[in-house]
């Protein structure tokens, strides 16, 4: 999906809190938005509202094989899960994800799918999410597509 996970107009050194309240296509601290960080967000935005189809693995929250599903249920029975396009996972962190909004078996937490299951969804793109990734100079802010989940199948 093109313009997911990427950094257009969200800055390294920024507080986060000033990240989210920036509209889009403002300037970043005095420089104005590169053509590449417009034409992301941009072709991001253009999947809003539309249904959309993937399929791949929850992502894992660290990055070693033993590290819990990424799967945090908000309220009773309603899932934030951090589904990751590439089945094999064998970047770490996941470049390709999506975040899904799911609703399921209540009082499951990150015991809702296993390691091993290959997931395949259909929804409604909402939107971005913007994620926070630790670097060793700071922060860095990627956005991420925010899927709101009509069907959902177990393929393995």
């Amino acid at each position: 999906m093109k313009g997911a996970a990427t950094t257009a107009a969200t800055e390294e050194d920024q507080d986060p809190e000033q990240v989210y309240k920036r509209r889009p296509g403002a300037s970043m601290g005095g420089r104005e938005e590169s053509p590449k960080n417009k034409a992301d967000r941009e072709a991001l935005e253009s999947y809003t509202n539309k249904l959309i189809s993937l399929e791949g693995v929850v992502a894992l929250t660290g990055g070693q094989k033993t590290s819990p599903l990424e799967i945090t249920e908000r309220e009773p029975g309603k899932y934030e899960i951090w589904l990751c396009a590439d089945k094999n996972q064998k970047r770490r962190p996941c470049r390709y994800r999506v975040l899904l909004l799911y609703e399921g078996a209540k009082g499951k937490g990150d015991t809702l799918f296993t390691r091993d299951n290959v997931v395949r969804f259909w929804g409604v793109m909402l939107g971005e999410q913007r994620y926070r990734l630790k670097l060793n100079e700071g922060y860095s802010y990627k956005r991420y597509p925010k899927v709101r989940v009509i069907d959902l199948e177990v393929i393995k």
